[in-house]
């Protein structure tokens, strides 16, 4: 009688479990989607009547990014009609590059191979998070296949070389486009 009563109280503790952790592990999840650092909902919030270029001057963390758009004239493109998606790394992001490319990148003979470096952090269209889904790829203005979705809760994003870093503060809403920070550069093939 001892032996049943153990086994159903076990049989019971087992099931209480996975009943708790399916409750919590599910909570977690819905956390985590509100949690993401997006400042703008695209159904909520205007769209401010400023380019992509001007409202990537706005943010200080972006100075070098904006800085570099502007030694390659990429800056004047994004005042342009568009629409533009810009994936915007931080100052910080730059520190995360491979030994010596940084340097390499600003040196007045791979301008060019600058430019194309820079336009694999942008896309085409106004993609905010509510139309990324998991493995959705984009195309960036270089031509290549910028990005691939691998976690539409925590707007996680694969760079070409397989690099993963998270879109730190998304759908920052320009009248022409949308930009997300990103906390690591993409990294082209």
């Amino acid at each position: 009688m001892k032996k049943n009563f153990f086994l159903f109280f076990l049989i019971c503790v087992i099931i209480g479990g996975i009943v708790f952790g399916f409750i919590y592990f599910t909570k977690h999840k819905s956390l985590n989607i509100n949690t993401v650092t997006t400042t703008q909902s695209s159904a909520k919030d205007p769209i401010s009547d400023q380019t992509v270029e001007e409202l990537l001057s706005n943010y200080s963390d972006l100075s070098l990014f904006t800085s570099l758009l502007k030694k390659t004239n990429l800056d004047k493109l994004l005042s342009e009609k568009g629409p533009f998606t810009v994936f915007a790394p931080t100052n910080e992001a730059f520190s995360f590059l491979p030994s010596g490319s940084f340097t390499y990148l600003q040196q007045p003979q791979n301008g060019l191979i600058l430019k194309q470096f820079l336009k694999y952090q942008i896309a085409q269209g106004n993609i905010t998070t509510n139309l990324m889904s998991n493995k959705a790829h984009l195309i960036s203005l270089n031509g290549q296949e910028s990005v691939e979705i691998t976690d539409s809760n925590n707007f996680s994003i694969l760079d070409a070389k397989g690099n993963k870093t998270l879109i730190l503060k998304s759908n920052i809403r320009a009248k022409h486009g949308v930009i997300h920070i990103v906390g690591s550069v993409l990294l082209p093939q």
